[in-house]
């Protein structure tokens, strides 16, 4: 009898509408480096957020408007400053899967992957880090700061064991308005990045993951249920 009940709750239909939401899956790991694209909309004025996430280096751009031509224009200017990325990850807008964006990514080989729809986190370091950059840009407009002078100080601020964004792009620091001795200007190689940002996103899945569980996977061809919008 059990059985039965089981069953039938779980083959009816308004029972599935009205469930809570499933719980989040484990954290899936995915392989350093990568590059994202995020635009933002603040104080009137439209950006694209350009992170890199073996160095954790941001920047942003100012754009003119919104198209494709804009947002290829802004990126050719990054790849030609930092090397062409192998993965650049972006939340799949208009602008990146137009015609005229799958051609210059073609032209310039690099692999675009869209990051899953209403889930940035499966965009990895590179979102943590276009909300870092985000989050840096809508302070300094808000008390009208210098945001150059915010991205210097920032891109020289060390992580434990990692060096700063600077120096894992660039092996070196830059000077800013901190006093420093000359030597520590001089370059010096961060070791085995790729190895302790791994070893860091290891760990912190071993934390997130705590209380959550795989859901089953679904076979393609599967009816499913898809709440558009959660509940307040």
């Amino acid at each position: 009898m059990t059985e039965d009940i089981v069953k039938s709750v779980q083959n009816c239909k308004t029972c599935a509408k009205k469930q809570k939401d499933n719980p989040q899956d484990q954290l899936l790991l995915q392989e350093c480096p990568e590059r994202g694209i995020r635009y933002s909309h603040l104080k009137n004025q439209d950006y694209l957020i350009i992170a890199d996430a073996y160095s954790g280096y941001f920047d942003f751009v100012q754009l003119s408007n919104i198209t494709s031509k804009s947002v290829i224009r802004a990126m050719k200017h990054w790849f030609a400053t930092f090397g062409i990325p192998d993965i650049l990850r972006t939340d799949g807008g208009k602008q990146y899967v137009s015609e005229k964006c799958q051609d210059f990514v073609e032209k310039w080989k690099f692999e675009h992957k869209v990051s899953s729809p209403h889930f940035p986190r499966s965009n990895g370091l590179a979102e943590r880090y276009v909300q870092k950059a985000k989050t840096l840009l809508d302070k300094c407009l808000e008390e009208s700061s210098d945001v150059q002078l915010a991205l210097l100080h920032h891109r020289n601020t060390p992580r434990p064991t990692l060096g700063s964004p600077i120096q894992r792009l660039m092996s070196r620091r830059t000077k800013t308005l901190l006093p420093i001795h000359n030597k520590l200007l001089f370059s010096k190689i961060i070791a085995n990045v790729p190895d302790k940002l791994q070893h860091i996103k290891v760990k912190e899945k071993y934390y997130a993951d705590k209380g959550k569980k795989n859901m089953p996977r679904y076979e393609q061809g599967e009816k499913v249920l898809v709440r558009k919008e959660h509940k307040e």
